[in-house]
C-alpha cells in the first residue's frame, strides 16, 4: 500500500474554497464513497474514513490527502451545490422542451 503525502490544511482550504467557488468546472459527483470531481489539471475526493472524513487531490499523478480539516461540513456544502446544479439543468431541459413544444405547435401543418 503506498502512503499518501499530507495535504496541508492551508493548501486544502484554499483547494476546497476555489472548488466551491465555480462548482460547474469541476464535473462534480455524488456516489456513495462520498463526492469526487476533476478539471484538466487535478481530480480531488472528498470520502469518510472511519469517524473522519478526507480530503484527496491527486495531481501528476501523485495522491495528497488531509484528514485534520472539518471535512463534514464541506461534504455538506459541496453536496447541497451538486443537488442546485443538477436542479438548474433539470430545469433548463424542462424550458428548452416547453420551447421546442410551442416551436412544434406554432407550426403549420
Amino acid at each position: 500500500m503506498n502512503i499518501m503525502p499530507d495535504l496541508k490544511i492551508q493548501e486544502a482550504k484554499l483547494l476546497f474554497k476555489k472548488i466551491h467557488s465555480n462548482p460547474k468546472s469541476y464535473d462534480l459527483q455524488i456516489n456513495e464513497d462520498g463526492i469526487t470531481g476533476r478539471d484538466d489539471k487535478i481530480s480531488f475526493r472528498l470520502y469518510r474514513t472511519g469517524e473522519r472524513f478526507a480530503f484527496e487531490v491527486t495531481i501528476d499523478g501523485l495522491s495528497f490527502t488531509n484528514t485534520t480539516g472539518e471535512w463534514n461540513n464541506a461534504m455538506i456544502m459541496l453536496s447541497s451545490t451538486i443537488k442546485k446544479i443538477e436542479r438548474e439543468q433539470e430545469n433548463l431541459k424542462i424550458e428548452q422542451a416547453i420551447d421546442k413544444l410551442r416551436k412544434y405547435l406554432s407550426e403549420e401543418n
